[in-house]
């Protein structure tokens, strides 16, 4: 049960981030456009020498996002991943749990079976003794 818990913390975790990406690009758009707004009101001549350096960032921190987001995906196949162990685990135990239920019902029939026979001695002995 605890770790059905903690894979769906991670899986929910795993959204949160999603999320945030999502809105991180959302805010690099709004300020991309709100430069470019900017931008297009001034001559050539007239362009602050920051504004490349707020474009190269808007590029470099979209790329940034773009690879987390990646490796934020392949984080969530190995949970995915994790739950398939599981279930086969589960199956595994479920095959065991069978076996093992066999097992002890096949050594309560035998053991029955001795014990009729050692009932039997037990007679057998004390009423011929």
């Amino acid at each position: 049960m605890e770790s059905n818990e903690k894979l769906a913390d991670l899986h929910s975790e795993h959204a949160l981030w999603q999320n945030r990406i999502i809105q991180f690009k959302d805010q690099i758009k709004e300020m991309n456009d709100r430069l470019g707004a900017i931008l297009s009101k001034l001559t050539p001549h007239d362009v602050p020498p920051l504004a490349e350096h707020f474009q190269n960032q808007f590029i470099l921190q979209r790329d940034v996002l773009d690879i987390m987001r990646h490796d934020f995906k392949q984080y969530e196949n190995l949970i995915e991943n994790e739950q398939k162990v599981k279930d086969q685990a589960s199956a595994a135990l479920s095959q065991m749990r069978h076996a093992y239920n066999t097992r002890i019902e096949d050594f309560e029939r035998i053991f029955k079976e001795l014990n009729m026979e050692f009932q039997v001695f037990v007679k057998e002995e004390f009423v011929s003794a």
